[in-house]
């Protein structure tokens, strides 16, 4: 049996998206008769170093936050110490975080692969980002990026490419025409701050709550804007469970892949707004984006809304190929493309 090593900023119980990918994906290798091995920081102290839930080991890091130094001292420190864990393991995978193998990376490097999940939240990118991207993809056999768009704004040309995957969620429902039900129930999912576009949803929450007599809003996460967001609705801050609230929803506010294709397999409604270029191009480049709205005007983004909820017989026509596409876009089939690589270039 083949054993892979995940190396993660955060794992469960820490919410985030790249926290999901790797459970999911292990769930997958697990099917194909590979072993995984997790290794995180211990982001709660109350979490145990060392558990196994069901045939996957996890390792947790105790780090200093205090500064970066010694949070990345902490991380190699224990590198060191845990050596022969590497050594043993027939793949490392570094989600993100390629730097932590650093010091035992010479003896490695034949069986050390990277993905590349995201961006750090500013933009334009720091040229000091891209040269670290540039250094992780050199070091690494392969990369793999999550949306085709990291090539156009960092300095690597990745070997494979993903946008995630989804769990089919029987509870699928349609919108309703809203001529008829005059009320409407939206839903944002995502981090409450600037990088999000948060200014530009709550815009297009002002406008839709002007045309509509009835409208429920929920905000699904956290951040920076929370109190504004309460203003127009209830805020649940970060939940486990996402899909309870999706699953009441007509229309999903979002501009991140996962909850994206999560809402579209749940026949949702799914609008995007982007503040630059480089989150334009990552929802332009999703392959699902010709079935959601996609605007950087919350005025232009509600006229699109409203033209689909005149016409009844084109909205569900419309939430149907959204949802036929979102629930091919499995987890194995992303599990396919980790093991497709290895099998590749190793």
């Amino acid at each position: 049996m083949k054993t892979v090593i995940h190396l993660t900023n955060f794992f469960s119980p820490h919410i985030g998206g790249v926290e999901t990918h790797v459970a999911e994906l292990v769930k997958e290798l697990q099917k194909k008769n590979i072993s995984s091995i997790v290794i995180t920081s211990q982001h709660d102290s109350k979490l145990p170093l060392q558990e196994k839930i069901g045939k996957i080991k996890i390792y947790r890091i105790p780090v200093s936050h205090i500064n970066s130094w010694q949070h990345k001292l902490s991380i190699w420190n224990w590198i060191l110490n845990h050596k022969q864990l590497f050594t043993t393991a027939n793949i490392i995978y570094a989600h993100d975080v390629t730097w932590w193998i650093l010091p035992i990376w010479f003896n490695l490097q034949h069986k050390l692969f990277t993905t590349f999940h995201g961006w750090e939240g500013k933009y334009p990118v720091p040229v000091k980002n891209k040269l670290a991207r540039k250094l992780w993809s050199a070091l690494s056999v392969a990369t793999i990026h999550v949306g085709n768009w990291i090539r156009e704004f960092y300095w690597d040309k990745p070997t494979a490419v993903t946008y995630g995957g989804v769990t089919v969620d029987k509870r699928k429902t349609s919108i309703k025409n809203i001529s008829k039900s005059k009320s409407l129930n939206i839903v944002f999912f995502g981090r409450l701050s600037t990088d999000n576009s948060i200014e530009k949803y709550l815009g297009l929450v002002k406008i839709i709550s002007r045309q509509i007599p009835k409208v429920k809003v929920t905000w699904v996460g956290d951040g920076p804007y929370r109190k504004q967001c309460m203003q127009l609705g209830k805020v649940t801050g970060l939940v486990k469970k996402p899909g309870i609230y999706l699953a009441k929803a007509n229309i999903v506010l979002s501009a991140s892949y996962l909850s994206m294709l999560t809402a579209q397999s749940m026949g949702k409604l799914v609008c995007a707004i982007y503040s630059h270029n480089l989150k334009q191009r990552y929802l332009e480049t999703y392959p699902g984006s010709n079935l959601m709205i996609i605007s950087s005007s919350p005025s232009e983004a509600w006229k699109q809304i409203s033209h689909l909820l005149k016409d009844h017989h084109k909205m569900e026509k419309f939430i149907t190929s959204s949802s036929d596409f979102a629930r091919h876009q499995t987890w194995e089939k992303v599990a396919s493309v980790y093991t497709g690589l290895w099998e590749e270039v190793l």
